[in-house]
């Protein structure tokens, strides 16, 4: 006696295991998207997040010594730049290069999330393997760096400054417009000398 198909039983152990392994690659899958979004929103929204940010923009803007805005690019020129090697993600202030660097802040939607994104390239080097990028924040719409004097009110659209030793800006404000309710918008006044 031949046997030409499987048992009844057969069939259902071999769906309800099928059934379990769907069931838990769906389950992984769901839990690394929970973890994806948590993480993005907890940056987006944590102070903490924001603070870095903010002081990592200071700390460049510091030590620029030239500055230009464009296009929704802004470009600093001088010798603040990260070692990648040291930047452990906190933006220590320690990890500082302090050769000469040509550094960007830029938007750039990557999928269906506009990331504002930080470039530096070593001015030294002559091809840009030293050129690095990383994502400082997700759902950001622009970002402008207004140049102040202090004591004074917003001088509004002057968006290009050679920095000079004689007559840098005492104060900048630095507005970065988020695109999303659920993450805060930058509007803050640093004084930067």
């Amino acid at each position: 006696m031949t046997r030409r198909g499987f048992t009844l039983v057969e069939l259902l152990a071999a769906t309800a295991l099928a059934v379990m392994l769907a069931a838990g690659a769906l389950r992984v899958v769901a839990s690394i998207r929970a973890d994806v979004a948590a993480q993005r929103d907890r940056s987006l929204t944590d102070g903490t997040a924001s603070d870095q940010l903010v002081d990592l923009i200071r700390r460049d803007l510091t030590q620029a010594r030239s500055f230009t805005q464009a296009g929704g690019k802004v470009v600093l020129i001088g010798f603040g730049g990260v070692n990648r090697a040291d930047f452990d993600g906190a933006k220590s202030k320690d990890a500082a290069s302090h050769q000469p660097v040509k550094i960007e802040y830029f938007v750039k939607q990557l999928g269906e999330v506009n990331w504002l994104v930080r470039r530096q390239t070593d001015l030294n080097v002559l091809n840009n393997r030293n050129a690095w990028t990383e994502l400082a924040r997700a759902n950001v719409r622009s970002i402008e760096v207004r140049p102040l004097k202090l004591g004074t009110a917003d001088q509004g659209t002057r968006t290009s400054l050679a920095i000079k030793d004689d007559a840098p800006p005492d104060q900048v404000r630095l507005v970065i417009a988020s695109d999303d309710q659920n993450t805060m918008n930058i509007d803050t006044v640093m004084t930067l000398r």
